[in-house]
């Protein structure tokens, strides 16, 4: 017998929204403003590029340490919290016990968090716009689950979200 479902962890729009723009920014500005030096000493020392010729950077070892690191972040990411919140552990103000939507609630805010704490954390130079994106992504994850959640409406936006953010913020558990 298998315990796998097909059941969807987050709802569709935040699968769309990801992409679209809690990672983008942040990445995006990451790969057109971080410099390790200045443009000046680059131009003064042609010999900083041997490294990208050589690919020191860019080669089947340096990739798969890459890939480890993004597999033990998923299976932190993920296991903790369906561990910790499994099988109603995690009790509410409500009465409510955790759900698959509530589970995927967390674990969407963890990406959001780990992800952009990667991208601060790989960034030789943190400018004012690198750390606005990476507090836009997060404010975003709280505008569109708000929103989702019937948060900041009032109104159901999705059913299978309702009232969420209140009861994730709301355990001790999460914290």
């Amino acid at each position: 017998v298998s315990g796998f479902s097909g059941q969807k962890l987050y709802n569709d729009i935040l699968y769309q929204a990801y992409n679209v723009v809690i990672s983008m920014a942040p990445i995006t500005l990451f790969g057109i403003l971080d410099q390790d030096v200045s443009k000046k000493v680059s131009l003064r020392h042609p010999e900083l590029y041997t490294a990208g010729t050589g690919r020191v950077y860019l080669n089947i070892p340096v990739a798969f340490t890459w890939m480890l690191s993004g597999l033990w972040h998923a299976v932190v990411v993920f296991f903790i919290p369906y561990y910790t919140m499994a099988d109603g552990n995690t009790a509410h103000p409500d009465g409510k016990s955790s759900d698959i939507w509530l589970l995927g609630s967390v674990v969407y805010l963890l990406v959001t968090i780990v992800v952009n704490l990667r991208a601060v954390l790989e960034t030789c130079y943190l400018s004012w716009m690198t750390a606005a994106s990476i507090a836009f992504s997060l404010f975003f994850w709280t505008l569109i689950h708000g929103f989702l959640s019937g948060l900041f409406t009032g109104s159901v936006v999705s059913p299978e979200l309702h009232g969420s953010v209140e009861r994730m913020f709301g355990s001790p558990m999460i914290w």
